[in-house]
């Protein structure tokens, strides 16, 4: 005790991960020579360190979701020891920005992603501010609400992102390449595309032969290759080459921890559809720099009839699928953005007891409650926060109404709307479907309510 290097050889990891309070710690077992003991350690704000044989990594919880601060040793990178070597990663989220912002979805990516892994990673992005889709379907075509600057900005700064590892671009479509040999090709896509726009209907497959497939193709290939580059002239400023890549849409909610990177065989191209990809650096160029140049070089069109999957068979071919990657695109709850895709959630290695991948879904993803921009959920609403109960013990669990006195029923009974939900159930929801379809929800999940109701004020 007191001095770290008298006790060096006899410290054990306990591998124990206890929740204090609002503090995660991680304890070692040590000697002091004659009776083995444990200690806490000291909570530091700032980072993970080692102080008096503890070994430590904690961040005070705040509101919300919570993790430790960026810049902090990742939980993580403890378990693969000194017998791994720890792989310089570049991590580059790319795309239409769409959910981006929402604090589910960046901050599940650094926890469960970025320090999930345990690695040496530097974070970059390449992203369109404004939504655009590919299918032109009225089920499928919901748009996502335009991204700010400032909330991108925010989203970067959590996720450790520096301002030169960061490209922005207004779109919401990328460039076409001017190619003589695709001009019959596009012409044939325009005329698609105006036949939907006029009828809003077609036969099944006919939106894969729009200009809007096209351009949704052209921005998969513009933003990976956005992507390389931002890691190439990182590495040109270095010196030093990263040793894997990882490409990922950034719309993806990361629903679970990655396992620490000494229980990957990080040779092996792997990846999850074409959302996400995990790549030895030796290979990524050849896999993405090489089908972008192909289409913007007028080698490679995407001809009529052709799914996107086909089109990117090569770099598909090159990775293996790996369905046990927690990694799952995540929209808002409308009817026009389907989340269909939860075919592809899972629930690796669940006994028969445990919850199925259709019961987890929704509720981790498109229905959760922090899949809204972090500034809508926070400011001076009232009904952001339960009512501090003030009246007799039958009134505890019911909503504050508006004219005052606690009801159910404050709208049918003449009382004004609710203002404040009850503890038990303390989320008000976006849609007036309660008391009679005249009031906003309260509930523990608004999934199936529209959501949390936002502070437009804030």
């Amino acid at each position: 005790p007191g001095s770290f290097h008298t006790v060096s050889e006899e410290l054990l990891p306990c591998a124990l991960m206890t929740l204090r309070g609002t503090f995660l710690v991680i304890c070692v077992r040590f000697s002091n020579g004659t009776d083995t003991d444990w200690r806490t350690c000291d909570l530091s704000e700032k980072e993970a360190h080692v102080h008096g044989g503890c070994m430590m990594q904690a961040k005070r919880s705040q509101s919300g979701l919570t993790h430790p601060t960026a810049g902090a040793v990742p939980i993580s990178a403890n378990w693969c020891s000194a017998a791994f070597q720890m792989p310089k990663m570049a991590i580059c989220f790319h795309g239409g920005a769409r959910s981006f912002h929402h604090q589910l979805v960046y901050k599940t990516q650094k926890w469960n992603l970025v320090d999930g892994l345990g690695v040496d990673a530097t974070v970059f992005l390449h992203l369109t501010r404004k939504d655009a889709r590919g299918d032109v379907r009225p089920e499928f075509a919901g748009l996502m609400q335009e991204t700010t600057t400032d909330q991108l900005s925010d989203a970067a700064v959590r996720l450790g992102v520096k301002p030169g590892h960061m490209k922005v671009i207004d779109g919401p479509n990328a460039d076409l390449p001017q190619c003589p040999n695709y001009v019959a090709e596009y012409n044939a896509r325009k005329s698609e595309q105006d036949g939907w726009e006029k009828t809003k209907e077609g036969l099944k497959d006919e939106h894969l032969n729009t200009m809007g497939y096209l351009l949704s193709l052209a921005g998969q290939l513009s933003h990976r290759e956005g992507c390389m580059d931002l890691i190439r002239k990182e590495e040109a400023n270095t010196k030093k080459q990263f040793d894997n890549v990882i490409l990922s849409r950034a719309d993806l909610t990361i629903y679970g921890p990655f396992k620490p990177y000494c229980m990957y065989n990080l040779s092996v191209p792997r990846r999850f559809q074409d959302w996400f990809f995990m790549v030895p650096r030796s290979l990524a160029d050849d896999m993405f720099t090489k089908l972008h140049a192909d289409f913007y070089e007028c080698r490679k069109p995407l001809t009529l009839d052709v799914v996107v999957e086909s089109y990117e068979s090569s770099i598909l071919a090159a990775s293996q699928q790996d369905a046990s990657l927690p990694v799952l695109v995540t929209r808002e709850n409308h009817p026009d953005m389907p989340n269909n895709i939860c075919e592809a959630f899972t629930n690796p290695e669940r006994l028969p007891a445990d919850p199925a991948p259709g019961e987890l879904c929704g509720h981790l993803t498109f229905e959760n409650n922090f899949n809204h921009p972090a500034s809508l959920l926070k400011g001076n609403c009232a009904f952001l926060k339960p009512h501090e109960f003030n009246g007799n013990e039958n009134d505890k669990s019911m909503p504050l109404c508006g004219l005052g006195g606690y009801s159910w029923n404050c709208m049918s009974g003449n009382r004004g709307g609710r203002v404040q939900c009850p503890r038990s159930a303390p989320i008000m929801c976006a849609e007036k479907s309660c008391d009679e379809g005249q009031d906003y929800c309260c509930d523990t999940n608004c999934g199936p309510h529209g959501g949390p109701r936002l502070c437009e004020s804030a």
